[in-house]
């Protein structure tokens, strides 16, 4: 029978520890082991930023073939290990400048669509396509423009 890891955080700044979690678990998707389950439960409101980052390793951690999570993850473990390099501001400061996570699946992302400046985003433009018809009644292109950022792609890549 497979172990369970249970974290109890108490804190939203516990970010390093979650991260370190998150690198060890990228650690044995590389070597091609199965992460051992993870629960990681908080005793308070996560940030947006933190809920997608333990999303992210809860769904590692049960699903090693899943090349879309592996490459989310090493994304993390980059942006972690680029802000050791950085150490100018806290963990959860770079986390909140680099990283964004998409409205749809909550899972972070480097890249996608941006509706009204930050209110939502999609890293899927099929996607952000129905959020645009949905929420303004025209598509993407019709809703873009040059001089606004009601909609526009972004790349948030360290």
């Amino acid at each position: 029978m497979e172990s369970i890891q249970t974290f109890n955080l108490k804190s939203d700044n516990e970010m390093k520890p979650v991260m370190l979690l998150l690198v060890d678990m990228v650690e044995k998707i590389r070597r091609l082991e199965k992460p051992n389950p993870v629960t990681i439960e908080f005793d308070c409101v996560l940030s947006e930023v933190n809920a997608s980052i333990i999303q992210l390793i809860n769904r590692i951690s049960v699903s090693l073939n899943d090349n879309v999570l592996a490459d989310k993850a090493d994304m993390l473990v980059n942006l972690y290990h680029t802000w050791l390099e950085n150490t100018y501001s806290t963990l959860d400061a770079w986390m909140e400048e680099w990283l964004r996570v998409d409205t749809n699946s909550g899972l972070p992302m480097n890249n996608g669509w941006v509706f009204g400046g930050g209110i939502a985003y999609f890293e899927i433009e099929s996607e952000a396509e129905s959020y645009c018809q949905e929420h303004y009644g025209c598509s993407i292109d019709a809703l873009f423009s040059d001089d606004s950022d009601e909609v526009y792609w972004r790349d948030w890549q360290v």
